[in-house]
């Protein structure tokens, strides 16, 4: 209490018996030496003594932690979620009776047809919007699941957390990964959104060119140099060997192996159906994680759409867009896990596996 002690020692000596006896300190503490006198009308301790009890009242309090305040949080989450679903399912029930009453009115010829319409569409939303709250409630849930996985960091050993981790049933594992991946999911639109995305090109391929270079392969092992052709779009042709040609396609700094062709004419005319793209921006210094993955993934779509251009499964714009869509989509779901739920499904299996051995 070093707010008290400045306090009193800016104080009359003769205040400090009241103080001592409000908040109950034994006067043997100060040993030989004698209380303070106190003369007549000594000025009052009232003052000192709400400021040391607000003081001692701050210090003996228990600490809550980030963690123990969003678990608190989730928990009024999932309440206020229980009632919403409560209150939405009422409102089914009220809005039924209301349109099984406009019925009997038509075909007791008191109602009119509209009326029942309005009450049906009534009751479709009423329903649509229980089921909507009926999703919120399992949302609220699954935050609650990740709050008190959030608890670990509370906990005060290894041991401790491993033999949490090994308590977790695979409901629950996934309850958690749903609830982070969800809580991820903007910041990994975002980084796939920033620095350019994958796009087919306005301009067509150029099948002119068709000039001799050095390629940087990749070979899955490594990167080698290799002499082929390079066609326009990144595109390049290398000879392997009689009858085997392989069609590759630039993804940063080297040229990724996509098809395969058994003659020239053949891979040039593979080669000549991947369509000329635009990449993403090049990477920012001192680019985070996230966009380091998120660069490589969008890189990673070219090529997909080259295979598939290939392969004759996406020949048509349409058909390529589509291909683009549908990979960003899935490489919006792996950024996500991989900041998100994949993770703390990383730290709860190695937990379980040191569990386990112990």
């Amino acid at each position: 209490m070093a707010l008290t002690a400045a306090a009193v020692q800016a104080a009359p000596p003769s205040v400090l018996p009241e103080l001592m006896a409000a908040l109950r300190i034994d006067p043997s503490v100060l040993g030989d030496t004698p209380m303070p006198s106190t003369h007549a009308n000594p000025p009052s301790a009232k003052l000192l003594i709400a400021h040391a009890e607000a003081e001692r009242a701050t210090l003996t309090a228990p600490t809550i932690t980030p963690a123990q305040t969003a678990l608190d949080e989730a928990e009024e989450r999932v309440t206020a979620a229980d009632a919403d679903a409560e209150d939405a399912r009422k409102a089914v029930n009220r809005i039924r009776a209301r349109l099984r009453k406009a019925k009997k009115a038509v075909e007791d010829g008191t109602g009119s047809p509209s009326d029942v319409a309005a009450k049906q569409k009534d009751l479709d939303d009423a329903k649509q919007a229980h089921l909507d709250a009926k999703s919120r409630q399992v949302e609220a849930r699954e935050d609650l699941a990740a709050a008190k996985f959030g608890m670990r960091d509370d906990m005060t050993s290894d041991a401790e957390r491993d033999a949490y981790y090994a308590s977790l049933s695979d409901d629950e594992v996934d309850a958690i990964t749903r609830a982070l991946n969800r809580r991820s999911a903007p910041v990994a639109a975002q980084a796939l959104t920033e620095g350019g995305q994958p796009a087919l090109a306005s301009t067509p391929r150029d099948t002119t060119v068709y000039n001799a270079g050095t390629i940087a392969m990749e070979t899955g092992s490594g990167v080698t140099d290799v002499e082929g052709r390079i066609l326009d779009g990144g595109t390049a042709i290398y000879r392997r060997g009689t009858s085997d040609f392989i069609i590759l396609q630039r993804n940063g700094d080297a040229y990724h192996p996509v098809a395969q062709a058994h003659g020239k004419n053949d891979a040039l005319a593979k080669a000549n159906r991947i369509p000329i793209m635009t990449g993403p921006d090049p990477l920012p210094a001192h680019a985070t994680e996230m966009q380091k993955q998120a660069h490589a993934m969008k890189g990673d779509i070219a090529l997909v759409v080259a295979r598939r251009a290939v392969d004759g499964y996406a020949v048509t714009p349409a058909a390529q867009q589509a291909t683009i869509d549908e990979e960003m989509a899935e490489a919006q779901d792996k950024l996500t896990d991989s900041v998100g739920g994949g993770p703390a499904r990383a730290d709860i299996h190695d937990g379980i596996k040191r569990h386990r051995r112990v």
